[in-house]
């Protein structure tokens, strides 16, 4: 789901130490997919950008389950808990991102989970 505007729709899972962060926007059609390594998605060419270093912050999102985190492919989180006014600060060095067109929407996931988890979650998406 892409937001109606120019903004760009986000969504962030996170964990005690993991987190997701998943970003839509429009692609622009004259700017190619970031350097990295070329993955596919869904039969769709991708990127994917490995040991990246940095804390995560942001503030009031959803608190993904413990359970969300080993489950393989399949169905996400039904009832995500309401964090209000907690800042989420997750400091990283095995981060990694994704990215990949749909159409003419860009994906975009940051995320500090294994590859393999990474690619199984976009596999899975919508």
């Amino acid at each position: 789901m892409v937001s109606s505007g120019q903004e760009p729709f986000k969504l962030v899972f996170y964990s005690d130490d993991q987190f997701v962060a998943i970003t839509q926007s429009k692609a622009p059609a004259d700017k190619p997919l970031p350097a990295g390594k070329e993955v596919l998605v869904k039969g769709q060419k991708g990127v994917l950008v490995t040991g990246l270093k940095g804390t995560f912050e942001d503030g009031f999102r959803f608190r993904m389950p413990k359970e969300v985190l080993v489950r393989p492919k399949g169905t996400p989180p039904t009832e995500p808990i309401r964090i209000r006014g907690e800042r989420v600060s997750i400091p990283y060095d095995d981060g990694k991102r994704l990215t990949w067109c749909v159409g003419d929407v860009k994906v975009e996931r940051l995320s500090n989970l294994s590859v393999d988890e990474m690619l199984k979650i976009a596999e899975s998406m919508q």
